[in-house]
């Protein structure tokens, strides 16, 4: 006895044939579309690696050619600043040097003068810290130098361009520095100022209740406070050098026969490539 199919599989098969037949050109169809996608995609992508490509190697040789123009143009500079730049150092070494053994030495001489509250007084101690820096004022004033002149037998004019006081901002003291070619000169005149200032300022002490006390006399110096010989060499040397580097920046550049100032011509970057050129 032979089997036979059932009746809703003979009724089905002539549906599926059918739909086999209709779904068969649409999957086709699917599979070259996807098959031309894929194309596209490769083609855009060997498209964009090759314009990466040549836009990477026309950057690396733009690089290359700016390194080698500036490298050139440096090469250049230091030929020319090799010969200008030493003899400029050497001719600013020659003026410190001339200037510095030609100029006299000069001395300085500090003498220190401290306030302090007067006795039998009430003033505030932080009182003194104000009135040193008013006395610090009136230190380098005509009306203390007028007197210091006869003890420091020194005119007032000439006091005053060598003398000058500092006060400190947390300590009531005043230290007056005079200035002077002679070491002894430069200790009187520290001493005549300080001695006037301190007998002015005792004057008035009963009115603000602040003495002015000297702490320590002005010596006669042992060394020059001015700048030696072989600092104003190195300083003219330095200068030197400097100018002539500056002067070698600033000057005209010389006229080439074309026209041309000679100076260093940089490449320009290569022109890109059309992206739909290479598509198609």
């Amino acid at each position: 006895m032979t089997d036979r199919p059932h009746l809703p599989v003979r009724l089905l098969r002539p549906v599926l044939d059918r739909a086999e037949r209709l779904l068969r050109p649409a999957f086709a169809h699917t599979a070259r579309l996807l098959r031309s996608a894929c194309t596209i995609a490769a083609r855009l992508l060997r498209s964009t690696f090759v314009f990466v490509a040549r836009q990477l190697r026309s950057a690396c040789a733009f690089v290359v050619r700016l390194l080698r123009s500036l490298f050139a143009f440096l090469a250049r500079l230091l030929m020319r600043w090799a010969t200008v730049i030493p003899a400029c150092a050497l001719l600013g070494a020659a003026a410190g040097a001339t200037y510095g053994e030609m100029k006299p030495p000069q001395y300085s001489a500090t003498s220190y003068v401290i306030a302090v509250p007067a006795e039998k007084s009430r003033s505030d101690p932080a009182m003194a810290l104000g009135f040193a820096q008013a006395y610090g004022r009136v230190a380098t004033q005509l009306a203390v130098l007028g007197e210091a002149q006869q003890t420091a037998r020194v005119p007032a004019a000439k006091l005053r361009r060598s003398v000058r006081a500092e006060t400190s901002p947390d300590a009531p003291m005043i230290a007056i520095t005079a200035v002077s070619r002679r070491p002894a000169r430069a200790a009187d005149i520290a001493n005549a100022v300080s001695g006037e200032l301190t007998k002015q300022a005792n004057k008035t002490k009963k009115a603000t209740g602040i003495t002015l006390t000297r702490l320590s006399r002005a010596l006669e110096p042992t060394e020059p406070s001015s700048a030696s010989p072989a600092l104003t060499t190195l300083v003219g040397a330095c200068a030197g050098g400097l100018l002539g580097g500056l002067a070698l920046l600033v000057r005209p550049r010389r006229a080439t026969p074309d026209g041309d100032t000679g100076r260093a011509q940089l490449p320009g970057p290569a022109a890109a490539v059309d992206l739909a050129q290479e598509v198609r």
